[in-house]
Parts: structure tokens; sequence; C-alpha cells
């Protein structure tokens, strides 16, 4: 990735009724092409953020947009579905792992 290129990672991560919380890394590697770099984005979501139904799942929103200064380069966006067996585990710390796979100039 090119030193110069400013990358901002603007991440939303919500149900349908969004508390924005999660974590996130990335990892960058080389291409066979000399002017991209594939840039791998993990995002780790608690599920204590997130609102479930009565039949105990979420439903939740990622969209990841790459920007270079004003300019957006790329944007990664889809809907997860997470279930969990009963009320309780929603409070056990777990987290889903999520990730986005993205080439960059």
């Amino acid at each position: 990735m090119n030193n110069k290129t400013l990358v901002l990672m603007l991440f939303f991560v919500g149900s349908l009724i969004s508390k924005e919380f999660f974590y996130v890394d990335y990892s960058c590697f080389r291409t066979e092409s000399e002017t991209m770099t594939r840039t791998d984005i993990f995002i780790s979501i608690p599920i204590i953020y997130l609102d479930f139904d009565q039949n105990l799942t979420s439903m939740f929103s990622i969209k990841v947009m790459v920007y270079d200064k004003d300019k957006l380069i790329k944007e990664d966006r889809w809907k997860q579905k997470y279930s969990i067996s009963k009320e309780e585990d929603k409070y056990s710390g777990a987290e889903i792992p999520v990730m986005s796979k993205i080439e960059l100039p």
C-alpha cells in the first residue's frame, strides 16, 4: 500500500436498535498485481451489544468504507444473522468474528 495513501475505514455495525461497539484490526498482503494490495479487515462484535428477537436471533449489517482523503475508494457491505440457544448466552462474553477482504490500489 502506498505510504501516501491515507486510508480511513469507517465501519457500521448495527441491528434494528443500533449500538455501535466492536473491535477491528487489519492485515495487508501482496497480490499478483504490482498496483494492488489485498486488505483483510477483521471485525469482532460482542454479542451482548446485539438485539435479539423472540426467536433469539439477531440480524445486523456491516458496512466497510475505505477513503483516500475525501474520495471513496472501496466499499463492502453485507447483512448477517446470528442466533443464540438461550437468553443467558447473550451475556457469555462471546464475540462474532467477521472479515472483509478488499483489494486496494
